[in-house]
């Protein structure tokens, strides 16, 4: 960053340091802008690359090592106890609340704990006891009818700092109060450690108690100064534009600008909500300046809690292994995840893990299923740096669901977290900021094991994630020339120019609320923030003169006429009699690769056809011939690309698992039944014991794929469920004409050409003249078909027909029958010769066939079969839906473009 000082304040800053000043800051952003500045003049005096750190540091740091420090020379019991950080006093706030019978009611306990913990510090930091408070809520209470949260707040206050003295921790207010104490206590000790000279730079409205200890430093020897900064007066103007994001254009291409023009400048974004705008600025930055370095030159702090970042989420994730069992779900996160270790050698293979997982369909994976798939050698989904990791872990100590004690569960995670988390791919990616974070987190949740009771392992998982999520994550590049920031961050900050944002009334001043814990009259009276409107408007009115004051050449101010399609007017704040332009944007340009094209024409054959190699045999199931008819690109992305949908997870047995079950069951009913006789011939019991029998071998073949979803209540659930199901399914099967069962499952090959399609007929009837009948079991919705088709969308029964035949095993076919055994339909449907096999299915009752024979009728399907199957093998791959509703359950819509084609017809 450049120098935002005058030479004359830089000498000035340079002779008080040498004298052994300490320079104190209000924040960490104005403290390293100042060290920035005074080392790179400090090096282009000395002319040397070494120098001494210079003394200057924001007022919170500060005060946190003089603390530490006194420690070490006095012996008072509190300098030994555990300062809390932010998020360590939120769950302690929440442990309070919590605890009494209001907070059991709240169904926001996160918030109340951030606004309690906030009253709270206000109290300290403007110095108002709770004697003080209780008066106030007395006195209230004489006159408000509803003053029960102020007295709810001052129990949970009390409740909170007994908590803390018992836990033997400190917020960081008690810290302040504590030294001021110390101050007239020990005043000789803190004396000698004070430095003697401390200078105040950019402070404006300290809080009372930062006040009171300075006023405390000086009578303690100490030469206490506000640094009085030079008045400039840069050139101002407004901009007015019509919307925030043509805002925040203007405002990117202006500090860019201004950069290209003044490479020396120091540029200060301002944005009323910097929290807001930064992701937009970001973005806008990121097309303004060239891919490989846009973080160099600007920095858009965003605040994130570190949950939210992708290494501590999935380390979050990998807390939950210790269980038998974990949730597949989760499972197939962690897999996903570049920061499991061999992310990149094993990508594959975990991909077809993942797959693999979701097509077994249950929700709960047993953690010994998983080590296993894991070291399944031959198999694509075989990860072996992930399985002996995991088989490691199975060897240590785990820990137990009982009450123990913290410690053991965050050294249990340490573990787990060395043997399968790859920091060392994080360090890689430079975001040592991150690293620092994450070592941090772990070393407060060390901390905080003293501050709650043993509990569970579950409680322990809430509490270390409850903590990731309130400590909060913002990389600021102090060095960059470019510097997105909010208003009282900005403060003790300068600037060559600045660009203000957001000036409208709905953000200058800023909408300061006043607490609802504390009487409104006693915030009045203590002049808290946000009690009174007259002073928000003060403090507004200074800080944006301050800014102004601040900066040295220009200064813009800028404000949108609508926010959220709503008009909005600018603040009357905004300094009167300044000129205002409207801005002239540059839209971005194109990506940078674009400007590699030529404008040499180039002539690109494109195919519809990638035929298979005729030399070659090629193989399939049925729905080769189903995805060619409905779609030619589905069958090619499906069958030869083999791009496969992951399955969702859903609770219970999916419908193809089901679907299993039931041709199970029919099989084994129909393996002891094998006619229609003996079906007419038992009696109810005698039906229900072998469909019952049937359904019980069936389930059992399933829960053995299904260990986790098939449970024992589970199990009786779908049995007596089956059971009723194909009870009432027997009457369509005494509906139809006498026939006997020759074959169940029959397995057999379709060929044409070099392509071979393996099918597996669900049953083959033979009916009392001798002629065979067909039958697929539909255990889905009842849907209709049309005989004749040019490309038959249902090609399934048409090929068992054409396989049989040709087979030449049983006899000629003379029905096709589809069993439709859902519990909203059960019956059947389909075609034949005659209607023997069933009444009222004769081809010449039906309306879409128009041939005179059933042989001609026969002939058409092989032909149209063969048309299909040809297309196929001569690589048709054309994106031809065959209806508009073919595409409504097709998961290739991103990857064919569909919605695009049909766009610009």
């Amino acid at each position: 960053m450049s120098n935002t000082l005058q030479q004359e304040e830089l000498a000035r800053l340079d002779t008080v340091l040498a004298a052994g000043a300490q320079v104190l800051t209000p924040n960490y952003s104005s403290s390293a802008q100042l060290q920035n500045n005074w080392c790179k003049y400090a090096l282009a005096r000395q002319n040397s690359k070494i120098i001494e750190t210079p003394t200057i540091a924001a007022i919170d740091l500060w005060l946190g090592k003089l603390w530490y420090e006194l420690a070490l020379h006095l012996d008072a019991p509190q300098l030994g106890w555990q300062v809390l950080e932010p998020a360590q006093e939120l769950l302690l706030w929440r442990q309070v609340i919590r605890a009494t019978d209001v907070g059991t009611f709240l169904l926001n306990i996160d918030g109340t704990a951030e606004s309690t913990r906030e009253a709270l510090r206000l109290l300290q930091q403007w110095q108002i006891t709770l004697p003080e408070l209780h008066k106030h809520v007395r006195l209230t209470n004489s006159q408000d009818e509803n003053p029960d949260d102020r007295e709810i707040f001052l129990q949970w206050a009390k409740s909170f700092i007994e908590l803390c003295q018992n836990k033997r921790v400190l917020t960081f207010s008690n810290t302040l109060h504590a030294l001021l104490n110390l101050a007239n206590k020990d005043a000789e000790v803190l004396a000698s450690i004070l430095p003697k000279k401390i200078w105040l730079w950019g402070f404006t409205d300290p809080p009372p108690i930062y006040v009171a200890l300075f006023a405390r430093f000086a009578e303690l020897g100490a030469d206490v100064r506000f640094w009085q900064a030079p008045n400039a007066s840069p050139a101002a103007r407004v901009v007015r534009c019509a919307h925030e994001d043509e805002e925040c254009r203007a405002a990117v291409q202006w500090a860019v600008q201004t950069l290209k023009s003044n490479p020396d400048a120091a540029i200060g974004i301002i944005c009323a909500d910097p929290q807001a705008m930064a992701p937009k600025l970001d973005r806008m930055f990121a097309q303004m300046f060239p891919p490989d370095v846009p973080g160099l030159a600007y920095s858009c702090p965003v605040t994130r809690n570190l949950a939210s970042q992708p290494f501590i989420a999935s380390a979050l994730q990998m807390m939950k292994l210790e269980q038998d069992h974990c949730d597949t779900l989760l499972l197939c996160q962690l897999l996903r995840s570049p920061w499991l270790r061999g992310a990149e050698q094993e990508a594959d293979a975990r991909a077809a893990m993942e797959l693999q997982l979701r097509r077994r369909g249950e929700l709960v994976t047993s953690m010994a299923g998983f080590r296993e798939m894991c070291l399944q050698s031959g198999h694509p989904w075989y990860s072996p740096m992930l399985g002996a990791a995991l088989l490691k872990l199975l060897q240590r100590k785990k820990p137990a669901k009982s009450s123990t004690n913290s410690t053991f569960f965050l050294k249990w995670w340490q573990e787990q977290w060395l043997l399968l988390l790859d920091e060392e791919r994080l360090v890689a990616t430079g975001n040592r900021a991150l690293v620092r974070a994450w070592h941090k987190l772990q070393a407060d949740m060390q901390k905080l094991v003293s501050l709650f009771a043993p509990g569970t392992l579950q409680e322990a998982q809430a509490i270390f994630k409850r903590l990731s999520q309130e400590t909060h994550h913002a990389i600021i590049n102090t060095s960059a020339p470019i510097q997105v920031t909010g208003p009282l961050a900005s403060t003790g900050m300068r600037f060559t120019h600045v660009w203000c944002m957001q000036m409208t009334e709905q953000h200058w001043p800023s909408s300061e609320q006043h607490s609802p814990w504390l009487p409104l009259g006693l915030q009045k009276e203590a002049r808290l923030p946000g009690s009174d409107p007259a002073l928000a408007l003060q403090k507004a009115r200074s800080l944006l003169q301050q800014i102004m004051t601040s900066t040295q050449f220009e200064i813009v101010f800028s404000h949108a006429l609508q926010a959220d399609e709503t008009p909005v007017r600018p603040s009357a704040l905004l300094p009167q009699g300044l000129p205002f332009h409207v801005p002239e944007l540059e839209m971005p340009g194109l990506h940078p690769a674009v400007k590699n094209f030529t404008n040499v024409l180039e002539l690109l054959h494109d195919t519809s056809a990638l035929p298979l190699p005729t030399e070659l045999q090629h193989s399939g199931s049925s729905a080769v011939l189903a995805d060619q008819a409905a779609c030619p690109f589905r069958a090619f992305a499906k069958h030869r690309l083999k791009v496969k949908e992951l399955p969702e997870l859903s609770y219970g047995l999916s419908p193809s698992a089901v679907g299993e079950c039931i041709h199970n069951a029919l099989q084994n009913f129909w393996q002891v039944m094998q006619s229609s006789m003996q079906l007419h011939a038992a009696d109810e019991d005698e039906l229900a014991t072998h469909i019952s029998a049937a359904v019980i071998s069936a389930l059992l073949t399933v829960a053995r794929r299904y260990p986790q979803t098939m449970t024992p209540r589970y199990h009786a659930l779908e049995h007596e469920r089956l059971c009723k199901l194909l009870v009432g399914w027997m009457q369509a099967e005494k509906s139809r004409g006498h026939f006997s069962v020759l074959a169940n499952e029959e397995k057999l090959a379709w060929r044409f050409a070099n392509l071979t399609l393996n099918l597996r007929i669900d049953r083959i009837d033979r009916n009392e003249d001798g002629s065979l009948t067909v039958v697929d079991y539909k255990t889905g919705q009842k849907t209709s078909q049309l005989w004749q088709e040019e490309r038959p969308e249902k090609p399934q029964l048409l090929l068992y027909q054409t396989a049989v035949d040709a087979q030449q095993k049983y006899g000629p076919t003379t029905a096709l029958l589809y069993a439709h055994i859902n519990l909203k339909e059960q019956v059947y449907v389909g075609i034949g010769d005659s209607d023997q096999a069933l009444p009222g299915i004769a081809f010449s009752a039906q309306k879409s066939v128009v041939l005179p024979s059933w042989e001609l009728l026969k002939h058409h399907w092989t032909d149209s079969l063969q048309q299909l199957a040809q297309e196929y093998l001569d690589g048709r791959l054309v994106v031809d839906p065959l209806s508009r509703t073919t595409c409504d359950n097709c998961h290739l819509d991103s990857f064919c473009r569909i919605a695009e084609r049909r766009l610009f017809r």
